[in-house]
Parts: C-alpha cells; sequence; structure tokens
C-alpha cells in the first residue's frame, strides 16, 4: 500500500529545478568576485614592481651622474643601470602571464604596459653619459642633456605605471558589482525556500462536504 506524500513534499519537488539555476549563478558570482580581487592583487603586485624600475633608475642617475662630475670611469654603473633594468623588465613581463580568469582585466596591460622603448632610451642615455664625461668645455650643458635623458627614461617608466591604474580600478569596480548581484541572489534563494513557503501558504479551507451537511441544519 502506497502512502501518500504530504504537499509539502510536492513543494519541495516543484521548487527544486527553480532553484537549480539561482544556485549555479551564485556560484559563477563567487568565482568572478574572487578572479576579480585576484586581478586587482595581479595589478598591485605588478604596479609595485614598475615603480621599483623608476626608482631604481633613479637612484643609478644619481650614481652615474656623480661619476660623470667627478670624470671617474662609468662601467661598472652601465653594467649594473643594465642588468637591473634587464632584470626588472623580465619580472614584470613573467607577471603579465596570467590564468585565463584573471586575464580578462589584465590582457589589456599587455599593450597599455608597454616598456619596449626603454631599451632605446637607456641607450641613449648611456651614450649622453658618455658624451659628458668627455666633454671638453661646457660641462654644464652636457649635465643637463644627462638629466633630460634620464627624466624621459623615468617618465616613460612612471606612464606604464599609470596605464595600470585604469584596469585595477575596473577590477575593483566589478568585484563590488558582483559582490551585490551575489548577495541579491542569495536573497532570493532565502525568499524563495524558507519566507515564501511561511507567508505563500494560504489558511486551510472547510471541505465542500461539511458546507453541504449544514446547510438542512439551518432550516
Amino acid at each position: 500500500m502506497n502512502t501518500p506524500r504530504a504537499p509539502g513534499h510536492r513543494e519541495w519537488i516543484r521548487r527544486a529545478p527553480l532553484t537549480l539555476p539561482l544556485a549555479r549563478g551564485a556560484l559563477a558570482t563567487i568565482i568572478c568576485v574572487s578572479n576579480a580581487l585576484r586581478a586587482g592583487d595581479h595589478m598591485v603586485r605588478l604596479e609595485n614592481s614598475v615603480a621599483e624600475l623608476s626608482q631604481f633608475i633613479a637612484s643609478s642617475h644619481a650614481s652615474i651622474r656623480a661619476r660623470v662630475a667627478a670624470r671617474e670611469s662609468l662601467d661598472d654603473d652601465v653594467a649594473a643601470l643594465d642588468s637591473g633594468v634587464e632584470r626588472r623588465l623580465a619580472g614584470i613581463r613573467g607577471a603579465l602571464k596570467q590564468p585565463a580568469g584573471v586575464a580578462w582585466w589584465t590582457s589589456q596591460l599587455n599593450g597599455s604596459l608597454n616598456l619596449y622603448r626603454l631599451a632605446e632610451d637607456r641607450r641613449v642615455y648611456v651614450s649622453t653619459a658618455i658624451a659628458a664625461l668627455y666633454a671638453p668645455d661646457d660641462r654644464d650643458a652636457s649635465l643637463r642633456r644627462l638629466e633630460l635623458s634620464a627624466q624621459k627614461m623615468i617618465v616613460a617608466v612612471d606612464a606604464a605605471r599609470d596605464s595600470i591604474v585604469p584596469s585595477r580600478a575596473q577590477a575593483r569596480d566589478d568585484a563590488n558589482a558582483m559582490v551585490t548581484l551575489a548577495l541579491g541572489i542569495g536573497g532570493l534563494v532565502i525568499l524563495y525556500l524558507v519566507w515564501l513557503p511561511v507567508f505563500g501558504r494560504g489558511r486551510p479551507r472547510l471541505p465542500r462536504t461539511a458546507t453541504i451537511h449544514r446547510i438542512p441544519a439551518i432550516f
């Protein structure tokens, strides 16, 4: 003998197919929020790496300028500048390679974070420093040209660092928007599964037979 199932059981069966899309949407939103937060953290580290490159160029220029003013050899300083810049550029290029989930926000940095011109600027700077070292006269003008060449490199690196800011802000805004969306989906799930059965349950109706039996009693 089959036991009849309660109406609540049939209600849960009817609600389950509608609940699954909401659960999948909530899970996808959580994954997207996680990727956006990872992208934001990654771009903060990338921005710090570019800032470190700018500071390294500035400190190397100070040392080279002091040697030029003292007419000392630049071989060690130029070698340190070249190796230090290349090592930091390699780290920045490696940091641009990210998984697919994070690349949604970081892929545009491959074009905006263009530091390839830095190699040419560095060669011009080294040539200017050597020319200033062996300049026979007007050393002040040679030092000014050296200063302008160093500032050109630093400005190029700072511009590349500034190009990271919009992508980082976009990742942060997307994460905030998706958190709001996840909270909304969670609220719908709670409303649908918990509160709707409570407030949506109507008052029990009397059977029609009871009403029919009462009619003769009135007379």
